[in-house]
């Protein structure tokens, strides 16, 4: 149990120096696009099905049906976290952590099965001692856990879902094993309750978990004895589970994108076949990466082959088949002779098994992604080592033990590996440098100029940028978030003239891409043609007809650049022009604006617009009545507070306005009681903390207008 805890110790420490350097590692590539949705802002979508099927957008509606468990992580992170990108890498790295630690323990736990503890042959399990044993789950674990390939699924905070599901895959693996080999009992069926709920878990968590229960059938024919039909019905749950992860690709309202055209390859269409074709090649390239991680990339430039006889497919299917049946004849072996033949050939089927889902004939819309190794990961360092240790039994009289040149030398190659993993995360760093360094390795993808362009004008360099998404438009004529890159880096070098001529590039291209629209309305409204500028933003309202207050937010931003005089020209004619699709609660906050101008009349038009909308509204009304508190109608004031509560009696901040005006017409213990009610329904809101002190203090009562004040003043701290 001490070396155990030491192992702990140390795949710990190997796995927090080789990623200690990740945790301030910004959002990168699609990161944002995936969090900044209504599903990671609002928890309430993971328990309402019928609020979660109304979502417009059918890769968010996906993300809860067919990846449960990985999006609520994310939900649930932007609900403590929101945009702070520390939080996130603490769950990634914690996830990667437990999986190290659940692969030390599953390596362990397979020296217990019939297979090993039963056996007569030589090698692992009899006539080795368990330090070798230890060492073998230990380094399958380090290795695991400090690989640079692996930064792609840690680093890289949308990948999680890769990371979480193996977590998920692996502990159901060993839930099932250690239910194989508990004694009957209560226990024994919590075990095996615990693996099937672990492979739901798994199924909705990410499409790969899939393969999950023919590893277990694996698992159950290699290490496992007894009549098969009893076998097969501990394995029927599961392969009854098999069904899920097709009808959530194939099948139903909320399926997950499957690639069928020229989504990425101009000018070839990708078909399975195709993609198998390319396959072969990638998982070489994988190969590749396991033993040499050198020009890691998150963005692979990578050939498509579409026929088998290309010599880059037929070498690399020869290797791979080669590998497999090499896989098979170890099995073969491993009953008469060398049992460590046995794990040899378990990681290579572990390998195989694990890679199907994304690597055989389903396209996916990249060929290669690194992330993607991730799972397969433990069944490449698992086969290595476990083949490393039987050429040594095969020769040493000791059977098994290590000889501590071995181990220093799988020690120093755990550091170096830890070393290459912790300067590709120096990468991760910084997304200009890392969009630069894709750029380079990937020189002919337009894609990866595209946002280094991004980020060359988002720094300012607009000329560097200019240059960079010129080449990408070079490369791809067709990538219309090039050009509209492109055209929002002229509007932000001030040609304008420039900036419409992309952006129309851009929208002829893709109509629906709101961005390039919004950069031509605010291109148009620059050089003053307003006509053209409205246009646009009544394209974007029929793209995207939630995106009214897009409208005003552009108005707004607009209206910062001028002078006051030009601003309230510019809303007085925006206003009439969008008067026909701005929504209540633009409506409202214009009439919020013109209250701190001081100019009621113009609010008081923009609230009754705001109610003829929506007649419903509580908050216009409070408004209202925030208007006629600032002219000095406080009777009418309390009146609209008190009807806006009849809409809405569960808003702190009508209640707290409402105490306000109570306590400006002297009537404390009214006030006092609004004050009160506002707390109780959100005890985090500040403001009738600091109203209730003031009351009691000046009511005499010195100790509750301390208390208050006090908690007011918690706030206060917790806010800075």
């Amino acid at each position: 149990m001490k070396r155990i805890l030491v192992h702990i110790v140390i795949v710990s420490m190997v796995a927090f120096a080789a990623y200690s350097n990740s945790f301030s590692v910004p959002f990168q590539f699609d990161d944002q696009a995936n969090l900044d949705t209504p599903i990671m802002k609002d928890l309430t979508y993971f328990h309402d099905y019928e609020k979660a099927s109304e979502l417009r957008l059918s890769h968010v509606r996906s993300n809860i049906f067919a990846r449960y468990f990985g999006s609520l992580s994310f939900a649930l992170n932007y609900h403590i976290h929101g945009h702070k990108v520390f939080g996130y890498h603490v769950v990634n790295m914690a996830i990667h952590l437990i999986t190290a630690l659940l692969i030390y323990a599953l390596v362990r736990m397979l020296f217990q099965t019939p297979f090993f503890a039963g056996g007569k042959g030589v090698g692992l399990g009899v006539g080795v001692g368990e330090r070798s044993q230890e060492y073998l789950a230990l380094f399958s674990a380090l290795f695991f856990v400090c690989h640079p390939l692996q930064t792609q699924a840690v680093t890289y905070i949308v990948q999680r879902f890769a990371s979480m599901v193996t977590l998920f895959y692996i502990a159901c693996v060993l839930a099932y094993l250690l239910f194989r080999l508990a004694k009957p009992g209560f226990g024994k069926v919590g075990l095996f309750i615990l693996a099937i709920v672990l492979n739901l878990v798994a199924m909705k968590t990410k499409e790969n978990a899939f393969t999950l229960p023919i590893t277990l059938f694996m698992v159950e024919v290699m290490f496992f004895s007894g009549p098969f039909g009893k076998r097969t019905l501990y394995l029927l749950p599961f392969l009854v589970s098999l069904a899920i992860v097709p009808y959530q690709v194939f099948g139903g309202k909320d399926t997950l994108d499957v690639v069928d055209g020229d989504f990425q390859f101009p000018g070839l269409k990708m078909t399975g076949t195709v993609y198998m074709m390319t396959s072969f090649r990638v998982i070489v390239t994988y190969l590749r990466l396991l033993f040499v991680p050198v020009n890691q990339n998150l963005d692979y430039d990578y050939p498509i082959y579409d026929t088998f006889f290309d010599p880059n497919v037929f070498l690399s299917f020869i290797l791979l088949t080669g590998l497999f049946l090499t896989a098979g004849y170890l099995f073969w072996i491993s009953s008469v002779g060398n049992r460590a033949y046995r794990l040899v050939s378990f990681g290579i089927f572990w390998f195989y098994i694990t890679l199907a889902v994304e690597s055989t004939i389903v396209p996916l819309p990249n060929v290669i992604f690194e992330h993607r190794m991730y799972m397969p990961m433990f069944g490449a360092v698992l086969a290595i080592m476990a083949l490393i240790v039987s050429f040594y039994n095969k020769s040493s009289a000791r059977k098994g033990a290590l000889p501590g040149p071995l181990v220093v030398f799988l020690s120093l190659l755990v550091l170096v590996y830890s070393y290459a993993t912790y300067n590709r995360n120096l990468v991760w760093q910084d997304p200009l440098v890392f969009w630069l360094d894709i750029a380079k390795k990937s020189p002919n993808k337009a894609r990866a100029h595209t946002n280094a362009g991004l980020y060359y004008s988002s720094g300012g360099m607009y000329e560097e940028a200019e240059k960079e998404l010129l080449r990408a438009i070079e490369i791809d004529h067709a990538d219309s978030h090039a050009l509209n890159n492109l055209s929002a880096n002229y509007l932000r070098m001030k040609r304008y003239d420039d900036a419409i001529v992309y952006g129309i590039k851009a929208v002829d291209l893709n109509n629906t891409q709101v961005d390039a629209h919004i950069n031509l309305a605010i291109s148009y409204a620059h050089i003053g043609k307003l006509d053209e500028a409205i246009n646009e933003l009544r394209v974007i309202v029929k793209i995207d007809p939630d995106s009214a207050y897009v409208m005003y937010k552009f108005g707004l931003n607009y209206a910062n650049q001028l002078t006051v005089i030009n601003a309230i020209k510019v809303f007085s004619e925006m206003q009439g022009k969008w008067s026909s699709f701005l929504d209540s609660s633009v409506h409202n906050d214009i009439g919020l604006g013109f209250i701190r101008q001081g100019r009621y009349e113009e609010a008081e038009k923009e609230f009754a617009t705001s109610l003829e909308i929506d007649p419903d509204r509580a908050i216009t009304v409070s408004n209202i009545a925030v208007l006629e508190y600032e002219r000095g109608n406080l009777d009418k004031a309390v009146d609209l507070y008190k009807r806006a509560l009849e809409m809405d009696e569960k808003a702190p901040v009508i209640h707290n306005n409402l105490g306000v005006t109570y306590e400006r017409l002297g009537m404390d213990d009214e006030a006092v009681e609004h004050y009160s009610r506002a707390i109780e329904i959100a005890p985090g809101y500040r403001d009738p903390y600091y109203n209730l002190s003031v009351i009691y203090k000046r009511g005499g009562d010195e100790k509750l207008a301390l208390e208050y004040l006090n908690k007011y003043r918690a706030f206060n701290k917790g806010k800075r």
